[in-house]
């Protein structure tokens, strides 16, 4: 600055300020670290950014939080509308089901933002818990299936027995008693 001439700036670096080691934007495919442009990031604990352009420390996770929830929100007032509309929709199941879909959605998604972040260990731990989740839901739904429909179903096939077992006994007596006659 003290003699008014342009100066170069370093090399591979496209923007820079005036000081040593303070250029703030390098030539594809350098990196930004620290002022200088390098081919790999060399700090330890840092690495390329998704765009590639900067060594960064930390993960540049996209913000997706709101969008699970304003879909949750969504579904509420769907289940809301059709519970009112249609008065045998049943509201709890229903929450669950679309809710429940949602979820597995959000899980799936953060496995793949780990593994396309390299957040590798938060990846496997997503993905241990994924399977978990998707382990208990299938239990439940075996569970429900074979333990509660099918008792259902058994219970009426009772029900469905005795009646027909009342009648045809009422049938019988009426027989004895036009035949007694």
């Amino acid at each position: 600055m003290g003699s008014l001439k342009c100066k170069a700036c370093e090399a591979n670096c496209n923007k820079c300020g005036t000081e040593a080691k303070s250029c703030f934007e390098c030539v594809r495919p350098f990196l930004l670290e620290a002022g200088s442009c390098v081919q790999s990031c060399t700090l330890p604990g840092y690495r390329a950014n998704h765009a590639g352009t900067q060594c960064i420390n930390k993960s540049e996770f996209p913000f997706i939080g709101p969008v699970f929830s304003i879909a949750s929100a969504f579904c509420i007032v769907i289940i809301t509308i059709a519970r009112c509309t249609k008065k045998e929709t049943q509201y709890a199941p229903s929450l669950i089901a679309i809710i429940g879909g949602l979820e597995a959605l959000a899980f799936a998604f953060q496995v793949f933002i780990c593994f396309e972040y390299r957040e590798t260990k938060s990846g496997i731990l997503t993905g241990i818990a994924f399977a978990v989740y998707l382990g208990l839901n299938a239990y439940t739904a075996w569970f429900v299936q074979k333990k509660v429909l099918d008792e259902n179903a058994r219970s009426k096939d009772r029900i469905g027995a005795k009646k027909m077992k009342i009648f045809f006994d009422d049938v019988l007596k009426k027989e004895k008693k036009k035949k007694s006659k």
